[in-house]
Order: C-alpha cells, then structure tokens, then sequence
C-alpha cells in the first residue's frame, strides 16, 4: 500500500516506510554550514535505501528511455537482442518490446517523481528555496551540487563569516576597525556581486553595537535619512564622532592629571 507524501510544490508516491528511512539516512539537511561530501553520501544510502535505481539516475547511469519509437527502431533492437537467429522479428515480438520500453519509461518517470520529492525532504530552508523553480530531479541534484560543491561557494562563505565577524573593540582605534570592516569586505566582493548599500550598513551598525561608546555614535546619526548618504559618509562621520571624542577624553585625563 502506498501513501501520498506532500513536499511544497511536489506530490508523490512512496512507501512510508522507506520514506520514514530515508529521513533517519538524510537527517543532515544542506546547507551553507554543511559540507557538500557528507550530504552527498548522506543522499545516496537514502535513496538506495528507497530504490537502488534512484542514485544511478542521478549519475547518469540509468538513462531515460524514449517512449516514441517506430516499428523499425524496435525492430532492429529485437534483431540486435536475439542476434540472426531473427532478422525479420515477428510484429507480436515487436509489440511486446514496445511495451516494455513504455514501462520502462513509465518506471523511469516515476522513479523521477519519486527522487524529486526525496531530495528536497534532505535540504534546509534556503538550499529549498533555491530549487523551488527546478523541475527536474537531475536537474534539482545539479543545482545543487553547482551552488554547494564549489570552491567558489566556499571560499564566498569563509570571507562572508569573516567579514560579519567583524567587531569594533573597545581596544582598537576608529581607524584600524574601518581598515578592517573595509578590507573584509573588498575581498568578499571580488568577483561577486557587490552588497546593496543597505545591507553593509545594517551589518556595519551590527560590528559596531557592542563598541562602550556606539549608543552616542547611533545618537548623533540620523538612520531615517540613510538613502541621501553613502557608505562613504557613513565612514566619514563614523571616522570624526571617535577622532573628536578620542581628543576630548585625551584632554580630560590631562586636565585631571595637571
């Protein structure tokens, strides 16, 4: 008996027993802090363990067969199959090929079904997100493997988690955490996309908040108004609120030492 199991966007078929494995199998779900290798082992015994024909699909060694042939495409099949001993294969012979070859396309859909609404089971929020439009099951596994198993991602990621570690230190002058926060983040855009405006600004109020004096910085900078200023003004005044107060508390110990 078969029951039907409800991924967003995709309804199938599958023995709720095998689904119920596959979920123990793939307990990992994909995401930017999962490594691609320890997935994609993950995916492959829960797929086995569904049907041993699901992973050799996604390699590419279980080729889709065409649905549409004509009488003497089959017919050369069945001669190659049987060899001479029939050169001209009788038409009964030829309707029975044809219909194990429509099975066979039929399983082949099936399995597709089948594996897309699986694979998806095994990914995490945003990894789901990415193939929500894609269709295909080998399709699904391709974009995935094209977005998670690259040097490219990887390296994006470690510069990402670098730049938004970034923090402004209560022991560190305006000016060193600005080279910092500026060169993390050059690095992170080279050769991707550049961050909106928006978003550097919220995480650079972010690297900045637990700084002893940012709550009077946030105070003298007017957010509402951000979209007539740039980033570069943000450095600015960012860069003369802790010059100025550096010499104001300069003179202040000085006053209190004379």
């Amino acid at each position: 008996m078969h029951s039907t199991l409800a991924v967003p966007g995709y309804a199938y078929f599958a023995d709720h027993g095998h689904v119920i494995l596959f979920d123990a199998l793939t307990s990992l779900k994909l995401s930017k802090d999962v490594d691609w290798h320890t997935w994609n082992d993950s995916l492959r015994q829960g797929l086995k363990a569904v049907d041993r024909r699901l992973w050799p699909i996604l390699q590419g060694f279980f080729k889709q067969p065409h649905p549409y042939m004509n009488d003497k495409d089959i017919a050369t099949i069945v001669s190659l199959t049987y060899g001479h001993l029939l050169c001209y294969p009788a038409q009964e012979l030829i309707d029975k090929c044809r219909r194990n070859i429509e099975d066979h396309f039929r399983d082949y859909e099936h399995l597709c079904r089948v594996g897309n609404g699986l694979i998806r089971r095994a990914l995490g929020p945003t990894a789901f997100d990415l193939v929500a439009q894609t269709v295909g099951f080998k399709d699904t596994y391709s974009k995935l493997e094209q977005i998670y198993n690259s040097s490219s991602f990887r390296r994006t990621m470690r510069l990402y988690k670098k730049w938004i570690g970034i923090t402004f230190r209560n022991d560190e002058t305006a000016h060193d955490f600005l080279i910092r926060f500026q060169s993390a983040l050059s690095a992170l855009e080279l050769g991707i996309r550049p961050r909106s405006p928006h978003t550097v600004f919220r995480q650079f109020m972010t690297a900045i908040c637990h700084h002893r004096d940012s709550s009077r910085f946030m105070k003298t900078f007017e957010v509402k108004v951000f979209d007539e200023y740039t980033m570069e003004d943000v450095y600015s005044h960012f860069g003369d609120f802790f010059t100025d107060n550096f010499v104001l508390v300069s003179d202040a110990v000085n006053t209190a030492q004379g």
